[in-house]
């Protein structure tokens, strides 16, 4: 008997937990059995009912409506009566409303799980929640907002994937991220957060993958070693991406972008992805930019002001709309007020032609320049300018030609054991004539440096490598050291932290000792200090001297990802401008790179015009200190005509072959 008892609650339990349909009849079963109980109780024991038929409905109306209740007459008819009475409100009311109310819940929590499907078309679709995910949404929507030359664009879906382990917090996630977001996007900004694996092609599915603007692979974590780890999960979803159908109706594929750690990935994860994929090696572009820091004082305040949104963003216009067809880019450069054109695409091809300055444009061919928005090359189009500069005999003479052989090396030195430095090593050694000192200091690692010595061992021979073990605690470590001596200080963040907020602690330390030695060894010292941060936010705790040079390079990455995935073009045009295949960014001292004497006035097209005579494009200005209404520091595609008295150390910014 108990064993045939635990069956039937086994039973019941198994169709209680299949669904609400089947909570919904086992309560039925029991009101049945409740209400056949006392009807069949009230017809063989008192005479009041005729028929079992009478006794049934009598019973089934005190289990639905507790108001009959007072109607009876009879000892027993009113204590079954009372049983009923309360077996309705129990297993009728209660039980109907409370699977009612689980039912409701469920579907609310699946709703709200990031479990089912989107149903959208041009959406951005994000895979992954890295730490600055806040920086890579407002990107992401900024850079929408500049693509086209027509009239402003509605802010489009964004769809992030997360962890499935991550769905409990959805709707906390989502708070947080559009609290991130700058007042003018966090009411408009329309965000769906989902959860799932998106190695699995049913998940992609879900996100509506195929009908994407376009799509983003980000890595989780910072430092070396999280940031690898991901690299071959992201080549497996680049894989289930390409199984994705095609969507009907759409003229090409979305255009999947990812970022990748481990540079020798890239041709994997080439072959891996759909047609349409782009691969962005952080390493590659980031020791790129700390090796021409050290080749070229201001580098690197030059190459963050090229990662951040504004007037210095690529841009791209169709030459038939502005009526430039048949026309060189040399002669259009005098005629574009608010943009610098750089460049040339042909209608098929994502592939940007820097410094194709006398190619006639076809009417297909697209203008590729850098400035705050298409909409803004079109409105500062002067038709009446173009070929202004091409008959000028007076034309200001060519800006100076690079140096010849340096007279000593360039020295630097690199504090901070950074996944960069092999890298970095590679790219100083593969500009001859030119020779370099590099210092590492490391706090203890003996056999990693050892090791990373061994590699270089032999292969540079450009490049002088040593190591110093240094623990900075204070000033008078650092004071050993002796930074005075060297034209650059790299602060890199230390790699393989545990906590992920003790990198820029680190690195925001050893940037103040090096500010203090600096300044009590040597005020009048010619050392320029680079720092490298994860955090945006945490730039203002650096010295101010230091902090005009911080290199926030989550943020530089997240601008060239977002850039390149919206639009193609500029991914071509940042591997030119940021790696060696293309031109190179040169800083030439002002006022003689505008061929005016010394101490003379120079305006943007006074420069422009002598760079152009030379083949070359200028692109800004990096400034030691305020000039007029200029401020110190970077100005990439400056108002033209303000005219102001150059100061010691002020340079051009020039786009050289």
């Amino acid at each position: 008997m108990k064993r045939s008892l635990q069956r039937l609650k086994y039973r019941l339990g198994r169709l209680v937990l299949r669904s609400a349909l089947y909570q919904i009849l086992v309560a039925a079963l029991l009101l049945l059995v409740v209400m056949v109980g006392g009807g069949v109780t009230v017809y063989v024991w008192t005479d009041e009912f005729p028929t079992l038929r009478q006794a049934l409905w009598w019973a089934w109306l005190r289990l639905s409506d507790p108001g009959y209740l007072g109607q009876d007459f009879g000892r027993l008819t009113r204590m079954v009566s009372l049983l009923l009475t309360i077996s309705g409100l129990l297993f009728y009311t209660g039980a109907v409303v409370a699977i009612l109310t689980n039912l409701l819940a469920n579907i609310l929590a699946g709703l709200s799980s990031g479990s089912h499907r989107v149903v959208e078309r041009d959406h951005l679709l994000i895979i992954g929640w890295p730490a600055g995910i806040g920086a890579v949404v407002t990107e992401a929507l900024r850079a929408w907002q500049r693509l086209d030359d027509d009239a402003p664009r509605a802010l489009p879906p964004v769809v992030i994937l997360l962890e499935p382990e991550q769905s409990a917090s959805l709707r906390k996630l989502e708070l947080g991220l559009r609290e991130a977001l700058p007042p003018d996007l966090r009411r408009r900004a329309q965000l769906l957060l989902r959860t799932g694996d998106p190695r699995q092609p049913e998940t992609l599915r879900r996100l509506d993958a195929a009908n994407a603007a376009a799509i983003l692979l980000l890595p989780v974590g910072q430092g070396a070693a999280p940031r690898r780890a991901s690299d071959m999960r992201m080549i497996q979803t680049l894989q289930a991406l390409r199984g994705l159908a095609g969507a009907p109706g759409r003229p090409r594929p979305p255009t999947v972008t990812i970022e990748l750690s481990v540079s020798a990935n890239r041709a994997l994860a080439l072959a891996a992805g759909p047609a349409r994929t782009q691969v962005i090696a952080h390493a590659d572009v980031l020791s790129y930019i700390f090796a021409e820091a050290v080749r070229r004082p201001g580098f690197a305040q030059v190459a963050a002001s090229l990662a951040e949104p504004g007037r210095g963003a690529v841009v791209v216009g169709r030459a038939a709309a502005l009526g430039a067809t048949g026309r060189t880019l040399r002669a259009l450069v005098p005629a574009l007020t608010t943009a610098i054109p750089v460049g040339v695409v042909s209608a098929d091809d994502d592939a940007a032609r820097l410094l194709d300055l006398d190619t006639p444009l076809g009417p297909d061919d697209r203008i590729v320049g850098l400035g705050p928005s298409a909409a803004a090359l079109a409105a500062g189009y002067a038709p009446e300018r173009v070929g202004a500069w091409d008959e000028d005999d007076t034309a200001p003479p060519a800006p100076p030609a690079a140096s010849a052989e340096p007279s000593r090396p360039r020295r630097a030195l690199v504090i901070g054991r950074s996944y960069l430095l092999r890298a970095l090593g590679a790219h100083l050694n593969a500009h001859p004539p030119e020779r370099f000192e590099l210092t590492l200091v490391h706090s203890g690692e003996v056999e990693l440096v050892q090791a990373y010595l061994a590699q270089l061992a032999g292969r540079l021979d450009r490049l002088t490598v040593t190591a110093r073990l240094a623990r900075l605690t204070g000033l008078d470590e650092l004071a050993e050291l002796r930074p005075q001596d060297y034209d650059i200080v790299l602060v890199l963040v230390p790699e393989l932290a545990e906590d992920p907020r003790q990198p820029d602690a680190d690195a925001v330390m050893n940037a103040h000792l090096v500010d203090r030695t600096l300044q009590e060894l040597a005020p009048d010292h010619a050392t320029e200090v680079v720092a490298e941060l994860y955090d945006a936010g945490r730039v203002t705790l650096l010295p101010p001297s230091v902090a005009a040079r911080a290199l926030v390079t989550p943020a530089l990455i997240t601008h060239l990802m977002v850039q390149a995935a919206l639009l193609p073009v500029a991914a071509s045009v940042y591997a030119q401008l940021l790696t060696p295949e293309g031109p190179d960014l040169e800083l030439r001292p002002l006022p003689e790179a505008a061929g005016a004497l010394p101490g003379a006035e120079v305006d943007f097209d006074l420069c422009q015009r002598a760079c152009l005579a030379a083949g070359a494009l200028a692109l800004g200005y990096l400034l030691e200190g305020p000039r007029g209404a200029l401020d110190a520091g970077v100005h990439i595609n400056p108002t033209r005509a303000l005219r102001f008295r150059p100061g010691p150390g002020d340079r051009l910014v020039v786009l050289v072959p």
